[in-house]
């Protein structure tokens, strides 16, 4: 049976040392999803790639959701689980086919969250905007890095979608340890909840596959082994 939701991640080489924590944090938070991580082989940009992953007809795999997010975020388990979230938000906001949240209001087009949940209707809605935005960042390189949270509301906007009304929920995107936060931020302090608190103490401490998956993500990256240290010092073994 097709899982109904996906949690599909996005990246190139830049980000590669992040996929194997991101897929197997998400697939043991949540078994009963599909995880999927695609590569984007040319881009200009960085934040060429950021918006690419918003853009591609990425493989139809037959679900009715999915969650389109950042591969440097660790993802817990959550009560309720993720889907159940968004859904509720977009029903609630009549969103229709997508659930986000306005960070900056820029006049005619606002500002998203670059992290963007959306039904299978996504796809045909916004089809022919997405193919003008592509035809400008596959070959343009773009400097901007909040270039492709704008770019949402521009496709949300010219798609003739709703948008999120004044006083929206603004649900928490993340749904985990986003290790960016810890690269750029020393020491971000995440709310240790009990499921968060769980969370950090197995991949810390009593896992010795995330250990290892540690490890190898360090030696490509090593800012990622730095984070790691961080994480453990902030949450010390019991």
């Amino acid at each position: 049976m097709t899982p109904r939701c996906a949690i599909v991640g996005f990246y190139d080489d830049g980000y590669a040392a992040y996929e194997e924590l991101f897929v197997s944090c998400a697939r043991m938070a949540y078994p009963e999803y599909a995880v999927h991580t695609f590569k984007i082989e040319e881009s200009p940009a960085p934040a060429n790639t950021a918006a690419m992953r918003f853009l591609v007809e990425w493989p139809d795999l037959g679900y009715d959701y999915a969650l389109m997010t950042d591969l440097d975020i660790l993802i817990h388990r959550e009560d309720p689980p993720l889907l159940e979230q968004h859904l509720r938000v977009m029903e609630k906001e009549k969103l229709g086919c997508y659930e986000n949240w306005i960070t900056a209001d820029g006049g005619k087009y606002p500002r998203m969250t670059g992290i963007h949940f959306v039904t299978k209707d996504w796809w045909k809605a916004t089809r022919g905007q997405r193919l003008e935005e592509l035809k400008y960042v596959s070959r343009t390189p773009i400097q901007d890095r909040t270039f492709d949270e704008w770019m949402i509301g521009r496709i949300i906007v010219d798609s003739g979608l709703p948008l999120p009304p004044q006083g929206s929920v603004k649900l928490w995107r993340e749904h985990g340890i986003h290790l960016g936060r810890w690269r750029n931020t020393p020491n971000p302090r995440p709310q240790l909840y009990a499921p968060v608190a769980e969370f950090l103490h197995y991949i810390c401490f009593e896992s010795e596959e995330f250990k290892r998956m540690f490890e190898k993500a360090a030696y490509q990256r090593p800012e990622i082994g730095q984070i790691y240290e961080e994480l453990k010092k902030y949450f010390p073994a019991r």
